[in-house]
């Protein structure tokens, strides 16, 4: 028997399968409103660390956002940083200490289409990419209600 733990890297098996057939849903360029189901600390393949941001768009989308916070290159950890300070603020978290202050909260999200070559067959196929974060349209109504937007409820 063989161990093949990681063997996916930062993907899953089935997002690999995904990839490879080229079947995976891609959203118009444009804003969308998304909830943020999981954001994690994540080595990078350069022995770097990005949070990974899972995004679940009212379409029902799942979307993946690479955020380098840790590089060689000064000038991308510090465009990493500040897309990570940008999301948390836009997201209504004031003092990030943690990627689990992100989970469950919606902001908007820009999208644009990227093309790339797949590791695994060689095609060239699209995805979607995060181009920007604003605050989100539902959190706004919600905050403006004059309720207790830290109340359980």
């Amino acid at each position: 028997m063989s161990n093949l733990s990681g063997l996916w890297g930062n993907s899953t098996q089935e997002e690999m399968a995904k990839e490879a057939r080229g079947d995976f849903e891609i959203l118009p360029p444009g804003w969308y409103s998304a909830t943020i189901t999981k954001a994690e600390l994540s080595d990078t393949q350069s022995g770097g660390k990005m949070v990974v941001v899972t995004l679940l768009t009212g379409n029902g989308v799942e979307i993946r956002d690479y955020i380098n916070i840790k590089n060689d290159s000064e000038k991308a950890q510090a465009i990493g940083r500040q897309r990570l300070a940008k999301l948390a603020c836009e997201a209504g978290v004031k003092n990030l200490t943690d990627t689990m202050q992100l989970n469950g909260l919606p902001v908007d999200v820009k999208l644009k289409v990227e093309k790339f070559k797949s590791n695994t067959t060689g095609n060239e196929l699209e995805s979607n990419k995060v181009a920007d974060y604003k605050k989100s349209d539902a959190s706004n109504e919600s905050n403006n209600s004059g309720g207790n937007k830290n109340a359980p409820w």
